[in-house]
C-alpha cells in the first residue's frame, strides 16, 4: 500500500464510504460535497447547492443517491451519476447528521409531515428511508 497526495479545496468536515467500498464521499464547510474514486482518488462528482456548511453525507443502500445535511437548514438528495439535486427538505434548523434508516417511520414523507409542509421537490426512491439528526 502506498500513500498519494490529494489536494482538496477545503478540509472535509465528514466523509462516508459507499456500500460497495468503491466511492468515498466528503463534505465541507465550503458548502459542497464531492464523490471520489477509492481506486484512483480522482473526483467523480461534485454537488453544489447548499448555502451553508455541509456537515454530513450518506449513501443510499443501492449507491444511486446520496443525502447531505447542511447548516442552511436543508437536507438535499442527489443523484450519484448525474449530480442532479433530486429533492430538498427544509428542516428549519441546522442539520448536523443524516443516515439512511431501516423503517418507514423515518421515511421522507414522515419527515416532510413533521417539518410542517416545508418540503419541496420530490421524495427519494420509495425503498429508502432517511434519518436526520
Amino acid at each position: 500500500m502506498f500513500l498519494r497526495r490529494v489536494v482538496l479545496a477545503a478540509l472535509p468536515s465528514s466523509f462516508s464510504v459507499s456500500p460497495d467500498g468503491s466511492t468515498l464521499a466528503t463534505v465541507s464547510e465550503d458548502t459542497t460535497a464531492v464523490l471520489w474514486s477509492v481506486a484512483t482518488l480522482q473526483p467523480l462528482q461534485r454537488f453544489e447547492g447548499h448555502t451553508g456548511a455541509v456537515y454530513d453525507i450518506a449513501f443510499d443502500p443501492k449507491h444511486e443517491q446520496v443525502a447531505t445535511a447542511s447548516d442552511d437548514g436543508t437536507i438535499k438528495v442527489w443523484d450519484t451519476q448525474s449530480g442532479a439535486n433530486l429533492s430538498t427538505l427544509s428542516v428549519g434548523v441546522k442539520a448536523n447528521a443524516i443516515a439512511y434508516g431501516p423503517t418507514a417511520a423515518t421515511s421522507w414523507p414522515g419527515m416532510a409531515r413533521e417539518s410542517r409542509g416545508r418540503s419541496s421537490s420530490t421524495r427519494p426512491n420509495s425503498s429508502q428511508q432517511l434519518l436526520v439528526g
